[in-house]
């Protein structure tokens, strides 16, 4: 057997242990894998674009851990996975033959990336925790046309008030827009954008305590209001819109939020189509991921968001909020934005501001299954609902 080349491109995208048959796998071997799983915790590797001499690996730990492992195609690219014994796979140092490395590098590194659940960002006030409890982002747009509050504080004093309000409710962060990414959305310029953001931006660094988001695609926009004050950059577009936003993160050395979307707000609800929804949103992360640390961030600054209604259907936005706890295999702090999504509304046949026990029931299963950090509306009721959650899982509450 021909040793794994140490340089072949993989991504290991999932190793935990699972209750039930993951939904992203092909329906065909959903039955084949219940037996192994039923009375049982079995752990579950899944690698990107497989080598051969991997695949026959896992294949041979499937035989002789009475598991099963599987090629599949998605989103255009190959996966094998693993179901079995974790232990199996993780105690594993070489082949067989005595010769060849275990692939992947390392499986126990990967079992510690995925236990993972405390992290620090760097901000220019000071560290943040991520992981001892539940942190609040506060929604503030500044926009005109807001799916979620109808242009409200589009006005200079009623943003300042409202976001003095929500830091007072229990919010740690404030995460200032100045352009709707509402599904159809048109973009706006520079100049509009910036002339909505940058006055509340420095305002509230001024006068609060807590931290300031800056909820932008623009390089031009981000580079402003970090001087403005502002300590981390929200990028829904994960820095595929524009290459300058690279420079600018990295300049100012600051966290940066990337997250999943399909297409761009104009166009990613035209009948969103996954062929494995979890694989495909883990898969994409990573790539991002591995793009901006080439490009010198710091790996220890970035945040990982699913982007809950941003190219998803009604399906893909709860599969997410189930399968959740996947995303720790990125080894990242995970943001999650639900609130009063359309999802929300679809399923309880409620419009936009009577969303609030829909959103508070995503927030606390987005906690339960890894979320360290939720973007909500009502932070007063999500703080509450945060908190109790963070009790019941055993994250610190007093």
């Amino acid at each position: 057997m021909n040793r794994i080349d140490p340089h072949h491109a993989r991504r290991l995208l999932y190793l935990g242990e699972i209750p039930e048959p993951p939904h992203w796998l092909p329906q065909n071997i959903q039955s084949a894998i219940q037996p192994i799983i039923d009375n049982s915790r079995v752990g579950i590797f899944t690698v990107e674009d497989p080598s051969t001499e991997e695949v026959r690996y896992l294949e041979r730990a499937a035989q002789e851990s009475n598991g099963i492992a599987t090629v599949f195609k998605a989103g255009g690219t190959d996966f094998c996975t693993y179901i079995g014994s974790r232990h199996e796979l993780c105690d594993r140092r070489r082949g067989s033959d005595g010769d060849a490395p275990i692939p992947c590098k390392d499986f126990v590194a990967a079992v510690a990336q995925y236990s993972t659940q405390q992290f620090t960002l760097a901000l220019r006030s000071g560290p943040l925790k991520l992981g001892d409890r539940t942190r609040i982002m506060g929604i503030l747009n500044v926009t005109p046309d807001s799916f979620s509050d109808g242009g409200r504080f589009h006005n200079f004093d009623a943003a300042i008030a409202h976001a003095e309000k929500m830091a007072e409710e229990g919010a740690d962060i404030i995460d200032v827009g100045g352009e709707s990414t509402r599904p159809g959305a048109d973009t706006v310029s520079v100049e509009e954008e910036a002339k909505r953001v940058l006055p509340v931006v420095e305002h509230l660094s001024k006068n609060l305590s807590i931290p300031i988001s800056i909820d932008t695609c623009k390089a031009e926009i981000a580079r402003r209001a970090l001087d403005a004050g502002a300590e981390l950059v929200n990028d829904v577009s994960a820095l595929r819109s524009d290459e300058e936003m690279i420079k600018v993160v990295h300049g100012a050395g600051c966290p940066l939020i990337l997250m999943h979307m399909l297409d761009k707000p104009k166009t990613m609800q035209k009948a969103p189509r996954y062929d494995a929804l979890i694989p495909e949103i883990i898969s994409f992360l990573q790539e991002r991921i591995d793009h901006v640390v080439r490009e010198g961030i710091d790996p220890k600054q970035v945040l990982v968001d699913p982007g809950i209604g941003f190219g998803k259907t009604v399906a893909h936005n709860l599969e997410i909020l189930r399968e959740l706890s996947q995303l720790r295999s990125l080894g990242m702090p995970i943001l999650v934005g639900s609130s009063r999504k359309s999802t929300i509304g679809q399923v309880l046949d409620a419009e936009v501001e009577d969303r609030i026990e829909g959103t508070a029931s995503t927030v606390a299963i987005a906690i339960a299954n890894g979320a360290h950090v939720v973007r909500v509306h009502d932070v007063k009721q999500m703080a509450r609902v945060a908190k109790m959650t963070d009790a019941i899982i055993g994250r610190i509450w007093k």
